[in-house]
């Protein structure tokens, strides 16, 4: 994409914020706009032409901050004073997680934080999984 179609596509996926797109390097993000682009991302490793290979590229990443113990697919972002990770977590019930911050030197304590942020939330969806588990089999 040119920047403009990249604008354009952006716009189409319905981001809250589509004024944030500005161009394809130089774009501010938030949380939940990072959650439309993994809704879009998750759509197309369902069903795009080259879905597959996608996901295979995403579940391969060498910067690995958010953590569960399911297959995580995920796409970091770093620069001056923006750390970030989005992933969607392939838990028996897939959910998307997006943990933006405004740290950027990328220490061992900030790579670690994303760790204990992405736990906690799994810990949290735990027994709200069993409940829907339990609703859907009627036990």
């Amino acid at each position: 994409y040119s920047s403009a179609g990249y604008a354009a596509y952006a716009a189409g996926l319905g981001l809250h914020f589509p004024e944030d797109v500005r161009g394809i390097t130089s774009g501010k993000i938030t949380a939940v706009d990072a959650g439309v682009y993994l809704n879009a991302m998750y759509g197309y490793m369902q069903y795009g032409q080259h879905g597959g290979l996608l996901k295979e590229h995403l579940m391969n990443t060498r910067n690995r901050m958010i953590s569960s113990q399911y297959p995580i697919a995920r796409k970091y972002g770093w620069d001056k004073n923006a750390y970030h990770d989005i992933a969607i977590v392939y838990a028996p019930h897939p959910y998307l997680l997006a943990i933006l911050t405004d740290k950027g030197a990328g220490t061992a304590a900030e790579t670690a934080m994303f760790g204990k942020i992405s736990r906690t939330i799994e810990e949290m969806m735990l027994p709200k999984w069993n409940e829907v588990d339990e609703i859907l089999t009627g036990q």
